[in-house]
């Protein structure tokens, strides 16, 4: 396998759990929605991946690994306090955020719309996944590895 990107990822890692059904006001229209802080955490995740991406020159308009290109990913999240107490959160949710965090634009995003790191297109693209979560620890986050699975 060949690696294409590591990075650690500061921050308090935060859960994709359920989505909240919400409705639209004016045209009553019921969407999904998840919290701010997942939301948040989804953002700061692309920023680093972006940022990163633009550091090794693999920064542009397409995911760096196309629809075709099987993906292992390592990711190890940094947590405050006992890994397996229930406030810090469950490993799957934690990495429900990361993987959609990490994904391309798709068609209702439009070519390039900036709320996607673009590691990849499709986060069914990951084919191995190795996660796990750390703590208590200071310098809380996650830390991304990615590797082409292909080679």
């Amino acid at each position: 396998m060949i690696e294409v990107l590591t990075l650690f990822v500061p921050g308090r890692p935060r859960t994709k759990g359920s989505l909240t059904p919400m409705v639209t006001p004016g045209t009553g229209r019921v969407r999904l929605t998840d919290s701010d802080d997942s939301k948040h955490w989804r953002r700061v995740v692309t920023a680093a991946v972006r940022k990163e991406r633009e550091r090794i020159g693999q920064y542009g308009p397409r995911p760096m690994l196309h629809r075709r290109v099987p993906v292992a990913l390592a990711l190890t999240f940094l947590v405050p306090g006992d890994p397996i107490d229930h406030e810090m959160g469950d490993l799957d949710k934690f990495e429900r955020n990361v993987l959609d965090a990490l994904s391309g634009c798709d068609d209702t995003c439009g070519r390039f719309c900036g709320k996607h790191a673009g590691l990849y297109a499709d986060d069914a693209q990951v084919i191995k996944l190795l996660s796990e979560k750390m703590g208590p620890r200071a310098d809380v986050g996650v830390v991304i590895q990615a590797w082409r699975a292909d080679q």
